[in-house]
């Protein structure tokens, strides 16, 4: 026997046939009745027959093994035909072994569409010269029944008397692989949950002390990468003694998971500041080896608003007691008091009348929300993914995806302030992940401008959810442009914006948002940052108390006004609506511009989109011609700015395209802008009414966009009188007033008292709560315009026209948006003449507008 085989089964087989007595004794006793029966037996026969009862105390063995083996085995020779199966290969198979000896069994045991490769691997591999760890294989194998389950197949030949064999043993590994994949998916949730989660986690070993594992929250707090982390000891990350460090491991480790307490200490971070800390500990086996599992968060930012809020309280608190005092001093005064008393209750209520005057000045003039800035190097990143776990649940609950865009230009380490950063892009977050409810949400980040080591950061922020209506709309641009949005976002109910427009005021930023009903809307903001080479430091921690102490600001506004207020200066009338003249009043209502911009550079459109921001314009953008052309198809247009350079399908064939469907479906041709660096060609000049320089700046859009109404077809508006003439304003002068038609019926007393002479502008309900406050701000946006004229800040009188031109016409008053236009075109002139006459038109507008409610 060869040394290779000496620790096989014929290794032992042979063992047992030779030292087992009984059966030496059986075939010695055998042998010795053969020769008495036939004398002449040689010796070569004696030796057959003892290696006959050889084979058959092996087939014996053989069988017995068989039915012992938790293993399947199944014997077939080269054509598939079964010679022998035991009794595990018959339950796994659930089959009969007197049914299936001596059938072909190889379609039997695999399915059609894989047995033909099965049975080639395993003819293959069964062959001697094969090593052993080839001859194991994964496959799926068939029941009788027809249900299939993964099977672990080992192979090998067999040889006897020459001829060659198919040895299968095989096992069910169903059970194995269900317990392999829960393990495998209770490790990613493991992995998932420590990489996501905002607390800073790590593994520790209570023995040895060392940092095991911990998660990318704590990397970030602490500073250290994960291989750094993984090198340190508790005490190279936790203030305190060794000795006293080692004796709060024993006492946890101890202690176990019966308990929890939460504790507050300090760790040392890699420039070894030491942050204040809050955190838990608990003890987990991990095969048979306990590890502490401490979770911990920076305490800094939320004991920033905690200590804000208590001062707050005590001031309130004392606010109340001076009030207290002051009506004991009254009744006090009221008292029979001699001279000296009364002397002395004089100066005190002098002094109690000037601390009144202090509390008063100091809670009016008391940021509710202030900003103390804070700007230290941070990683960008880092922030932004932070944020995007307060989500996740959320998103996938709505199997959002939000994608994350970052430039790659855009610095990995900034110096700004982190925490006001993160709080703004929760806010943001928060309204597009609850007002969408399929497609996806865009974050996006570039450079806007770089100056040296000072540059300007945009986030771009995009959902596909249901967009604003024309109301939320209004509201929105009154908290972006408003100078108090907090208050002005108490008023209307918009919390999360209001907070973010007032943070990124007091960062120097800037907040602009588009938005399409139906479509989605965009927020941008910019903030200013800074570069740097340094090392970004432990990122604070946004948390849900702070976010929900800023939101207690502005949330106790959330009803909507009841009634609409009467305002000094115009009246609002109800006015029925006869039957029949509703669609006639809704096709006589101003929309509206619906723009088509076509550019394929991003920086230029964000720009456009920047500068037409507030306009009452519905914008889509596409990068190429062939969008461009599909989407002119599917929709309607009043303009389309069409980039001349463009990939896939340029301008000129876009134009020509679209051209050509226009007159295939009998269309009346819309109005569509070139640009670019060069005009068109000559061929294609006439597909195009107008060409203009690219980039296209804030004046020639606004240029663009008159021009655009002015072309539309006007339609047909039953109005009032207009008024040419005003009694107090010496030359004419003012704008052509949109102004909604008055049902002819007969007047009653409530309209006996309308002036001849009102300016009507008709509104609905929800756009008229609006109106008492927006015209209440352009009335104070006429005195700062006497007051920049009277100082000759002509800047001044520039922007606050350019803000009324926007947003007059997102209110439906569509007269102050042209006395804007006019007020910033006289402004940019250096025209303080033309500001002063525009002034008195507009004057002259707030005083006679009438609001009429349909």
């Amino acid at each position: 026997m060869s040394a290779e085989h000496e620790s096989g089964l014929s290794f032992l087989f042979d063992t047992a046939y030779r030292y087992q007595p009984d059966f030496n004794r059986y075939v010695s006793n055998y042998v010795a009745l053969l020769k008495l029966d036939n004398p002449f037996m040689d010796d070569t026969q004696m030796n057959l027959a003892q290696q006959t009862l050889q084979i058959e105390f092996y087939k014996q063995c053989l069988e017995s093994l068989g039915i012992a083996s938790f293993d399947c085995l199944v014997i077939l020779d080269y054509n598939g035909l079964l010679l022998e199966i035991n009794t595990m290969a018959e339950r796994a198979l659930a089959v009969k072994r007197s049914d299936v000896l001596g059938q072909p069994f190889f379609n039997q045991i695999f399915p059609g569409h894989q047995a033909e490769e099965n049975v080639t691997w395993i003819k293959e591999h069964a062959k001697a010269d094969i090593p052993l760890h080839r001859k194991s294989t994964e496959m799926t194998m068939i029941k009788s029944n027809g249900t299939m389950f993964p099977a672990e197949i080992k192979v090998t030949e067999l040889q006897v008397f020459g001829s060659a064999l198919l040895v299968i043993c095989f096992n069910d590994i169903t059970r194995r692989k269900w317990m392999d994949q829960a393990l495998k998916y209770t490790e990613e949730r493991y992995r998932k949950i420590m990489g996501e989660n905002a607390d800073a986690i790590f593994l520790l070993d209570p023995f040895n002390k060392r940092i095991e594992e911990s998660n990318p929250a704590f990397h970030i707090m602490m500073g250290y990468s994960a291989d750094e982390l993984f090198a340190l000891r508790l005490y190279d990350v936790m203030e305190g003694e060794p000795e006293d460090l080692d004796a709060w491991v024993d006492k946890r480790l101890n202690q176990g998971t019966s308990l929890l307490f939460r504790e507050h200490g300090r760790f040392r971070n890699r420039s070894q500041h030491l942050i204040d800390v809050e955190f838990t500990t608990s003890v987990f086996d991990l095969r048979d080896h306990p590890v502490l599992c401490v979770i911990a968060r920076d305490t800094v930012p939320r004991d920033l608003v905690v200590r804000r809020s208590l001062a707050d309280q005590q001031i309130s608190s004392l606010q109340k007691k001076v009030e207290k005092l002051g009506e004991r001093l009254n009744e006090l005064s009221q008292t029979m008091l001699n001279k000296a008393q009364n002397e002395i209750l004089i100066e005190i209520k002098e002094y109690h009348q000037n601390l009144a005057q202090e509390l008063e000045k100091d809670s009016s003039n008391k940021d509710p929300l202030p900003v103390e800035r804070n700007p230290r190097p941070f990683e960008l990143k880092a922030a932004i993914y932070q944020v995007q776990s307060f989500f996740k649940t959320k998103l996938e609950a709505k199997n959002l995806p939000l994608l994350i865009s970052v430039e790659p230009d855009v610095p990995d380490i900034l110096i700004g302030d982190a925490l006001y950063l993160q709080e703004i892009l929760f806010h943001l977050l928060e309204n597009a992940v609850s007002h969408t409810q399929e497609g996806n949400i865009l974050l996006k980040v570039r450079l806007s401008k770089t100056e040296g080591t000072q540059t300007t950061v945009l986030f771009t922020l995009r959902d596909s959810g249901a967009g604003m209506d024309t109301v939320t709309k209004a509201k929105m641009t009154d908290v972006v442009n408003d100078d108090d949005p907090l208050a002005t976002g108490k008023k209307y109910g918009v919390r999360g914006v209001s907070i973010c427009s007032h943070l990124i005021k007091a960062l120097d930023g800037k907040l602009w948002f588009n938005t399409i009903e139906g479509k989605g809307s965009s927020f941008l903001f910019s903030l200013p940052m800074e570069t740097t080479q340094k090392e970004p430091e432990d990122l604070p921690e946004l948390t849900q108390e702070m976010v929900w102490q800023h939101l207690q600001l502005v949330d106790d506004a959330l009803a909507e006004m009841e009634s609409i207020p009467e305002s000094e200066g115009f009246t609002l009338i109800e006015q029925e609506t006869a039957p029949g003249q509703a669609a006639e009043q809704q096709t006589t209502t101003t929309g509206p511009l619906r723009l088509l911009l076509v550019e394929h550079n991003v920086d230029h459109a964000l720009e456009i989109q920047r500068c037409i921001g507030g306009q009452n314009v519905e914008m889509r953008m596409v990068d190429n011609g062939r969008k461009a052309l599909e989407l002119v198809q599917e929709q309607d247009f009043d303009l389309i700015l069409m980039g001349l350079d463009l990939p896939i399908m340029n301008g000129e064939a876009a134009g020509i395209a679209i051209r050509e469907w226009e007159r295939s479906q009998r269309r009346e041709p819309l109005l569509m802008v070139a640009f670019g660096s060069e005009a068109p060609a000559e061929e294609s000049q006439q597909d195009f009414m107008r060409f203009e320089q690219a980039p296209l700046d804030e004046a020639t859009l606004n240029t663009l966009l008159e021009w655009a109404r002015q072309q539309l077809p006007q339609v047909a508006t039953p109005v009032i009188e207009a008024i040419s003439e005003l009694d107090d304003v010496p030359e004419p002068g003012l704008p052509p007033v949109e102004a909604a038609a008055v049902p002819q019926t007969e007047p009653d007393e409530e309209d006996n008292d309308t002036d001849d002479d009102a300016v009507v502008v008709e509104l609905n309900a929800d756009m008229a709560k609006l109106a008492p406050d927006f015209l209440a701000k352009r009335r104070k946006d006429l005195n700062k315009i006497q007051q920049a004229l009277a100082e000759n800040k002509l800047d001044s009188v520039r922007v606050l026209g350019k803000s009324m031109k926007g947003t007059g016409a997102v209110y439906g008053f569509d007269a102050l948006a042209d006395i804007g236009r006019e007020l910033e075109e006289a402004a940019s002139n250096n025209d303080a003449a033309g500001v002063q006459e525009w002034a008195h038109v507009l004057t002259a507008f707030l005083e006679r507008v009438k609001i009429v409610v349909v």
